[in-house]
């Protein structure tokens, strides 16, 4: 589930969005539902991000400071839902760019939206306000 999209027209809907990215053969793929749960007919949108991919790879820092390869980690399952991991490391491999590698560094806890300053102003770029 990513935290938030597009709503031009304002309706009331939830600001979560389910969305899952796929290696399809040599393609990645992320699919966007318009629905949260898992109903029967609900269908993604699909859109090719990247192709000619050689290899791709996830990788999750868990609390201890330890990569995991799954998320949650082996041994996190119970009635206890799992936090997030501390990073997330993404590694793609292509002929034409070798092996790429990005690094995100998750909250310890979701963070509220920034509310928008007094005034009407705008928060200045990259402090999480809206834009």
């Amino acid at each position: 589930t990513h935290a938030g999209y597009a709503n031009p027209a304002r309706l009331p809907r939830s600001e979560l969005q389910r969305v899952a990215y796929v290696r399809d053969e040599d393609r990645i793929l992320r699919r966007a539902w318009r629905v949260l749960d898992r109903a029967q007919d609900s269908r993604p949108a699909t859109q090719v991000l990247m192709e000619e991919v050689d290899d791709f790879r996830l990788r999750f820092l868990d609390t201890g400071g330890v990569w995991q390869d799954n998320w949650p980690a082996p041994g996190q399952a119970g009635d206890e839902p799992p936090g997030l991991p501390r990073a997330v490391e993404v590694s793609v491999e292509t002929g034409a760019f070798g092996r790429l590698r990005w690094l995100f560094r998750l909250p310890a806890t979701p963070q509220p939206e920034a509310a928008a300053p007094a005034g009407g102003q705008q928060p200045p770029p990259g402090t999480g306000g809206a834009t």
